[in-house]
């Protein structure tokens, strides 16, 4: 178990330092998300009550696109010279790539989620009714859900022609699921609404990462083989 844990953790290392050295992905996905929110800051001035029903989907459907900007480019620096060659040819699990590379996804996305989150209380003059860990929680497991499932499909467009524009296409169906999840969760805690009611939410989110979490043991070794 410590070896293979050693093992993710070279991943992880491996890319977030690349990412982190030559920022472009983090400039990129900051850059894109914060664009959004001036966008519509700019475009409406709708009523606090309008904020409250819209903004928890705006939250996430910007760090959506702009986590998928970020997972383009997973398997992009392994594609150059064949260097994916080299690392399936060392001794290491075909899912323990993919764990390594979904944690060094999630990482990026929850340190843009850092960055961009606060502006979003700082433009619309937002007070959070309900409980800030609550929202945080809520966050954390939606990136996740999001991260697995992306990092997942990213390695089946990696080969392909116009892999970026292709893997939007067959993400958002499987995203759905979590995605309304999460985006009514947050709802539910930014109108101050008790736990009991959108628990049910915060399952479906949690089952959902939990098969993503499971399918590259069944799936992923096929998948690079094919790929």
């Amino acid at each position: 178990m410590g070896k293979e844990l050693a093992l993710i953790t070279t991943i992880f290392k491996k890319d977030l330092v690349s990412e982190f050295r030559a920022k472009e992905s983090i400039v990129t996905m900051v850059t894109f998300s914060v664009l959004i929110l001036i966008l519509f800051s700019m475009a409406f001035e709708p009523s606090r009550q309008t904020v409250e029903e819209i903004l928890p989907g705006l939250i996430w459907m910007s760090l959506i696109f702009s986590g998928i900007l970020g997972l383009n480019r997973t398997y992009a620096k392994e594609r150059f010279n064949d260097c994916l060659i080299g690392i399936l040819s060392t001794p290491i699990a075909l899912y323990q790539i993919y764990l390594g590379k979904a944690a060094s996804n999630l990482v990026q996305l929850l340190f843009v989620e850092i960055i961009t989150f606060p502006l979003y209380f700082i433009f619309y003059d937002l007070n959070l009714k309900g409980s800030l860990g609550m929202l945080i929680i809520i966050m954390l497991i939606g990136s996740v859900g999001f991260v697995l499932v992306g990092t997942f499909l990213a390695a089946l467009t990696s080969n392909l022609r116009a892999n970026e524009a292709l893997l939007p296409v067959i993400l958002f169906p499987l995203l759905m699921p979590v995605l309304l999840a999460a985006i009514e969760a947050t709802s539910a805690v930014f109108t101050g609404l008790t736990l009991d009611q959108y628990l049910p939410w915060i399952k479906l989110i949690l089952v959902y990462d939990l098969v993503f979490l499971m399918m590259p043991f069944l799936l992923f070794d096929y998948l690079m083989e094919v790929d």
